[in-house]
């Protein structure tokens, strides 16, 4: 799926088109005029994506965000269902009270008078949740710390580079506007949640603030050791087609109907293959 025009293949346009002041990110969305932003790993995972989405909108682009959901979504009212596994979420959907991050956020961008609808995608396999992504993008008219080694993250990012599908990497300063939005919807969410508030927003508002190592702001981390750093506050960007291609395990989950099976084929793949052996940083 092709969600910004020059996403097809990773290919060299990027590198004649973008320069020092133009991120290839940047110059890949030039000319898009709808654009999907969506959190993939679910809980509040589609917030890291407003500093980008308040950048887009003041550039008049229509922004439209979403979220694989942890949400119980089948209590939902049925006419919030636009097609099968993809719920729109607005600031007066029916839902739960106690932990719905797509309707927080909803009503914070309300509350900001900006575009206030947030997709739920269902907890799905890929056969159905490719489909409410077709549907969605179709709908839109949309131009197409959890046992990570972060070593790993950064020689995946030169293999990608090497490929022509990195974008580059994109700060966010804590004196900008979009920092400052961003920090105020996190804040509003961790009210909205006191008992289940994010650890991952959480840790990258505070290093959009300026705030550095053991910065500790739930008892959901009590006995860890944050490292709150700048490289928190930046987007490393990739090129979608260019990732798929990468991805050892795609053939795998590709007729999968449900989150079982993903997790099931994914477990199968890593016990029969060698994997790369856990780095530090070396500096």
């Amino acid at each position: 799926m092709n969600t910004f025009p020059g996403s097809s293949s990773g290919s060299s346009d990027q590198a004649t088109s973008s320069s020092l002041d133009v991120p290839p990110l940047f110059a890949a969305l030039d000319g898009a005029r709808r654009v999907l932003l969506a959190g993939a790993g679910g809980g509040f995972d589609v917030y890291a994506a407003l500093p980008l989405a308040i950048t887009l909108w003041n550039r008049g682009v229509a922004v439209h965000l979403a979220n694989l959901s942890f949400t119980p979504l089948e209590t939902l009212d049925l006419d919030a269902w636009p097609a099968p596994d993809v719920a729109l979420v607005a600031p007066a959907t029916h839902g739960p009270e106690d932990y719905f991050p797509e309707r927080i956020l909803a009503r914070w961008l309300a509350a900001h008078d900006l575009p206030s609808t947030v997709y739920a995608f269902a907890r799905t396999g890929v056969q159905p949740l490719r489909a409410a992504y077709r549907h969605l993008t179709s709908h839109l008219g949309i131009d197409a710390y959890h046992g990570v080694v972060h070593s790993q993250v950064l020689e995946n990012l030169a293999a990608l580079d090497r490929d022509g599908g990195y974008l580059g990497a994109l700060s966010i300063p804590s004196a900008s506007r979009e920092a400052a939005l961003y920090r105020d919807a996190v804040a509003d969410a961790q009210q909205a949640t006191p008992m289940r508030p994010s650890i991952v927003q959480g840790q990258i508002a505070a290093a959009t603030r300026g705030a550095f190592g053991d910065v500790q702001f739930t008892r959901r981390t009590a006995g860890s050791t944050l490292f709150v750093n700048p490289l928190m506050a930046a987007y490393f960007t990739v090129d979608l087609v260019s990732l798929a291609n990468r991805c050892l395990y795609l053939d795998r989950i590709e007729q999968t109907a449900d989150m079982h099976e993903v997790a099931a084929q994914i477990d199968a793949f890593r016990r029969q293959t060698t994997t790369r052996p856990p780095r530090v940083f070396p500096h």
